[in-house]
């Protein structure tokens, strides 16, 4: 849920891709394809930066997928500061592993 608020309290995850030059604005939707869920946008957000945490290489990563790298150096900073106060204020836990365990997760997937 922190990833999620911290990637919504950002500038936009992709880059800006004019439709001028053909080539490069199709190679840009190809990419974002790989992202996208059918569960809706919250769960396209999770996985681009899930990749860019588990990935080598981000800026690589980021020039590969039209992917803002800036944005998500923010999300990452944004998700640790809250970790950070919600961690000394209040007991933190997470629910992705509940949803995982909910019956109707495959139903979404």
């Amino acid at each position: 849920m922190i990833t999620l608020v911290s990637m919504l309290s950002t500038e936009s995850i992709f880059k800006r891709v004019l439709r001028i030059n053909e080539e490069e604005y199709d190679q840009f939707l190809e990419s974002q394809k790989k992202f996208f869920s059918t569960t809706g946008d919250h769960e396209t957000l999770l996985k681009i930066y899930e990749g860019w945490i588990k990935c080598d290489d981000p800026d690589q990563y980021c020039e590969a997928n039209f992917l803002n790298f800036r944005a998500l150096r923010q999300t990452d900073n944004i998700k640790n500061q809250l970790y950070e106060i919600l961690n000394n204020n209040v007991k933190l836990e997470t629910c992705r592993k509940q949803f995982f365990k909910d019956s109707n997760y495959e139903k979404f997937m």
